[in-house]
């Protein structure tokens, strides 16, 4: 029986990595791949992994020749990208029970500033991630920071008076960020679980799509983007004759 090749990552040591080269079209059509890069830069592969969240493949901003199967462009199509803001707050101390790590609130409309996460729990610092999800958290992105960050202490004063000013405050947009155009992918009413995989489905075995919203199991999940990757890893390993050790 013939022996395969495995192959172990460790690192990225020695791999050419290239930031800032945000891709404008990927061609198929030839013997390989041929990406062109939004300065018209064009790059070669024999094989691309396209990790991109949904909402930017929903957006068009990623040009496929020839164009995507169409079981593939109605999974894209169909399936739904949602939204959940966060905003961390950093304070000087803490003023919430310190084995507290889920905080629920009924805010004065639905879904406004829900659940609160303390990370003081698992990193020692006070340091408070509060949510927004929905209707409410597609208005906090037309809100500058310092309005976000007010009404952030003004749910916290809800639940426990006066509170202080935060030292430092980072505040999200996934929904106008045009690297993710939204949080992370569901099925709405009238698509199916079973998109997700015709979203993973390989093209000519080229073209290899990874991401939450391409794992049937763990969609929405850190671990099915990373268990996706690992997936296509193995699909051109083995399209090589190779395997992969992702241990």
């Amino acid at each position: 029986m013939p022996t395969r090749a495995v192959t172990r990552y460790s690192s990225a040591e020695g791999l050419d990595i290239r930031t800032g080269h945000g891709v404008a079209r990927i061609d198929y059509s030839g013997p390989g791949v041929v990406l062109t890069t939004a300065a018209g830069e064009t790059l070669g592969a024999t094989f691309v992994v396209v990790t991109v969240p949904l909402g930017v493949l929903k957006k068009g901003t990623i040009v496929f020749t020839p164009a995507l199967p169409r079981a593939k462009q109605r999974a894209i199509d169909d399936l739904g990208m949602g939204l959940l803001n966060k905003t961390c707050l950093l304070f000087d101390d803490i003023f919430w029970p310190p084995d507290v790590e889920l905080m629920g609130y009924v805010g004065a409309e639905p879904g406004q500033w829900a659940e609160t996460v303390s990370l003081y729990p698992y990193t020692q610092q006070p340091i408070l991630m509060m949510f927004n999800a929905g209707a409410y958290a597609v208005r906090t992105e037309a809100m500058a920071d310092a309005q976000v960050v007010s009404e952030a202490l003004a749910a916290l004063e809800g639940m426990y008076g006066s509170v202080p000013p935060p030292r430092d405050a980072h505040v999200t947009r996934w929904r106008s960020d045009p690297w993710s155009y939204g949080s992370y992918s569901y099925v709405p009413v009238g698509s199916s679980f079973a998109q997700h995989a015709e979203l993973a489905a390989p093209i000519d075995g080229r073209v290899f799509l990874a991401g939450e919203a391409t794992h049937e199991e763990y969609p929405a999940t850190v671990h099915g983007a990373f268990l996706s990757g690992v997936r296509a890893a193995r699909r051109i390993a083995a399209s090589v004759g190779s395997t992969i050790d992702a241990s």
